[in-house]
């Protein structure tokens, strides 16, 4: 649909088809908001088009992130002393316990990555690491992130006011 306003048009001709058969009142308001969505799509297209090695740059970058973050676990592992799994049964795992809990609206999906790395991991970790590797693992992959965010927000609201006093510094010098 990004790449064909034909197609997009078609679906959005039988939803309104669909839409007025169920008597739906608002059906001028869908069909401008789709159209105007099917513009931004078709927009995003062309930049697509006409910028590939940047798309293909962020491909390459969030497969790279991915795989990172989705290593976090094996890390832990073999910082463990342990070494009868490799990365990839880690990287399925971890992908498997990511998909699982994503869609769950509570921040980080807590709760319910700890619950599930528990019983995912057990395969992996001596019961007696589990826990350890658990907290490790959460610590690392979703609470150094929001300390690491925390931080560049905080030297980004240091580095504007410190900006501005100088730039009110010199408008006095002036």
């Amino acid at each position: 649909m990004i790449f064909s306003k034909k197609t997009a048009n078609k679906i959005v001709k039988i939803i309104t088809k669909l839409l007025s058969l169920i008597h739906y009142k608002k059906i001028d308001a869908f069909t401008e908001k789709a159209q105007k969505q099917i513009e931004e799509y078709h927009n995003c297209s062309l930049y697509i088009k006409k910028n590939k090695f940047l798309l293909l740059k962020t491909i390459l970058t969030t497969i790279v992130e991915l795989i990172a973050y989705h290593c976090i676990p094996f890390c832990i592992y073999l910082a463990f002393g342990l070494g009868k799994y490799n990365v990839a049964s880690f990287l399925t795992m971890s992908a498997i316990l990511y998909t699982s809990v994503a869609f769950i609206p509570l921040p980080g999906a807590m709760g319910a990555s700890e619950g599930s790395f528990i019983i995912l991991y057990k395969m992996f970790f001596p019961a007696y690491l589990l826990s350890s590797s658990m907290l490790i693992s959460r610590a690392v992959s979703y609470y150094l992130f929001v300390i690491i965010t925390g931080l560049m927000i905080l030297g980004y609201i240091i580095k504007t006011k410190i900006i501005k006093k100088h730039c009110k510094n010199l408008c006095k010098k002036h």
